[in-house]
Formats: C-alpha cells, structure tokens, sequence
C-alpha cells in the first residue's frame, strides 16, 4: 500500500486557567482568555484551526473529529505534494506548512504536548483507491531537543496498518543535515525524508 494522505494524531485531556493580579491600594484582577490544552478538552463541533494552551504558550493547532472520533490534535498531515517535507533540522524543530493543509506541528511542539500529559497516537494511511489503514498506540511521548527529540514512550499497538513503529522506540529524530541514526548512512538523507530512522 502506497499512502497519499498521512496523519500522525495525538489525544489527551486538561485545562488551563491564566490570571494574574496586581497588588496595591486596590486590588485589581486581570483575568486572560482561558484555552484548552487538548482538543480533546476543547471538543470543537467540527474539523478545523483551534487555539490551544501548551505549557505557557499559546498555539494554533488544527483538530479533526473526523479521524477515530472527536478531539484528535493533528501532527502531521500530508496530502499532495504542495509542501516540502525534506526539510532541515530547524523546520522539523520549529514546525512548517499550513494548518489547513499539509503540516508538521514542530519537535519542539509535540515534546511539549506529549510531555504535560499521556498522550495517544494514532497514524491514518489513505493510499490512492482511497483505502485507509491505521496504527494506534495507547500511549506516546517524544523527549526534548537535549536529547534530539526520541520516541520516548510507545504503549500498546493496535490497527490494519502494521506496528512499524516499535522498532523506532528510543531512536533519536533524524533530518539530512542532522543524523542521528545508527546507521553507517545517513537514512534520512538516502530517503529524502525526516524521522526516528534506527
């Protein structure tokens, strides 16, 4: 099977609240837009760009309640050719692409989101009769740039697609101008595309 369309979703649940208060002869309470810090959380009616909390920052993420039920937060989505996905070190850390189109959310971004709490995984492969397969895993988290981004967890494996990703646990994330595999090559160079090569 040769997937066209490419989806790499995480599922979790919480909420944040910001305030802040200055102290003087009044007290004077200053109360800031609270935002999610899931879709999950967030339950949008439908698919779109949301707005979510993510330590003390505030992202745009993109939500499908389309792909395995509601409150998905899309990672990666890749469905034409429009974007290059052989990018340097610095694009997969940062992330790049359009949120309602082809996208990766960023390293930085997926290690802070899988960190605050457990996190699913869930990956949809579309090949080009329109056949889908999935893999899911019960729980996934990715380390922090010190350690060069690795899957750190990986729970329990279930789907149609195949557990191909298993074999990637602890394998530090791998660009063409970054190898971090173990390889006497560059895998990541030699197949023209990022990922948590062995």
């Amino acid at each position: 099977m040769k997937p066209i369309c490419f989806a790499l979703c995480v599922f979790s649940l919480g909420l944040f609240y910001l305030a802040s208060a200055e102290i003087g002869e009044n007290v004077k309470i200053q109360t800031y837009k609270k935002y999610s810090s899931s879709c999950k959380e967030l339950n949008p009616k439908k698919s779109g760009v949301q707005k979510i909390q993510v330590g003390s920052d505030v992202i745009e993420v993109y939500c499908d309640v389309t792909i395995a039920g509601k409150g998905w937060l899309v990672v990666q989505r890749r469905v034409s050719v429009e974007e290059n996905f052989y990018r340097n070190w610095t694009s997969y850390q940062t992330g790049f692409g359009d949120l309602k189109g082809n996208f990766f959310i960023g390293l930085n971004n997926l290690n802070k989101i899988s960190s605050l709490q457990p996190q699913e995984l869930y990956i949809e492969l579309v090949d080009f009769a329109g056949e889908k397969r999935y893999a899911h895993y019960s729980v996934f988290h990715v380390g922090n740039v010190y350690s060069n981004y690795p899957i750190t967890q990986l729970g329990a494996y279930s789907g149609t697609a195949g557990d191909s990703l298993s074999y990637h646990l602890y394998q530090p994330f791998s660009t063409f101008d970054r190898d971090n595999d173990n390889a006497t090559i560059n895998c990541a160079a030699r197949y023209m595309g990022a990922w948590w090569y062995r």
